[in-house]
């Protein structure tokens, strides 16, 4: 065997054995691999892979001698951080451009809404006929007299307008007012309908125009107008 023979065979014996006793290289490689496949896999769980690019770095990694194989595992990592990030931040945008559009259309709350003046006294949420307030509530009148504000139900007399019927001397009145009329679906449109005042058993005794509002996508968010003639004693009957 000739010297040249001899020492090529100890140099390709000295690369091999090397390889096998690098232990520093060899950690370095596993945990790039270990980061590497937590990346993937996070990559993966928020829908921002893009497959093509992960393949081709893998193909790399699979082809390439162990001491190349580091620097592409380095390079995929920092490549698959990049794309992370990058999906992470177009998430955020859009979350933050979908909420600024919601912001930006969501429904004003109407005028009339804002000034409404509230009802709140307990008798307007009684139906049982308790004769309560000396019976001598004239919201008609009232309303008139004061130009005809648009009003909410609030706190003891309840959220809404009655819808139906309550016995004589209910209300604080001698005939509450109710109604049974489908409320308006859309904010900040008015609506006419129809309310009536019950007496003597008569359920719809006397009838009266009123103008309803919806305020806003909330349950029972209306205000109300009167639009009748003067009428004693009756008077608007509330409830929860």
């Amino acid at each position: 065997m000739s010297f040249a023979t001899v020492f090529t065979l100890f140099l390709l014996i000295g690369v091999a054995v090397c390889s096998l006793y690098d232990p520093q290289g060899n950690r370095q490689l596993e945990r790039y691999r270990a980061r590497n496949k937590i990346i993937h896999d996070k990559l993966i769980a928020e829908n921002c892979t893009d497959p093509q690019q992960v393949r081709f770095k893998r193909s790399e990694v699979l082809t390439n001698e162990n001491g190349l194989r580091l620097e592409v595992e380095k390079e995929l990592f920092e490549m698959m951080i990049k794309m992370l990030l990058q999906c992470r931040y177009s998430k955020m945008a859009t979350t933050q451009s979908t909420t600024t559009e919601a912001t930006t259309t969501a429904l004003p709350y109407p005028e009339e809404c804002q000034n409404a003046i509230n009802f709140t006294e307990v008798w307007r949420a009684d139906k049982k006929g308790n004769k309560l307030n000396g019976m001598n509530n004239c919201d008609p009148q009232t309303m008139i007299d004061s130009g005809r504000p648009w009003f909410r139900f609030a706190n003891a007399a309840g959220n809404r307008l009655l819808i139906s019927c309550p016995p004589d001397n209910s209300c604080g009145t001698h005939a509450g007012m109710w109604s049974d009329a489908p409320m308006p679906g859309d904010v900040g449109v008015v609506a006419p309908i129809t309310v009536y005042g019950s007496w003597n058993s008569d359920r719809k005794s006397f009838s009266k125009r009123v103008s309803v509002m919806k305020c806003s996508l909330a349950p029972h968010d209306y205000v109300y107008k009167y639009d009748g003639g003067a009428d004693c004693n009756l008077g608007f009957c509330g409830m929860q």
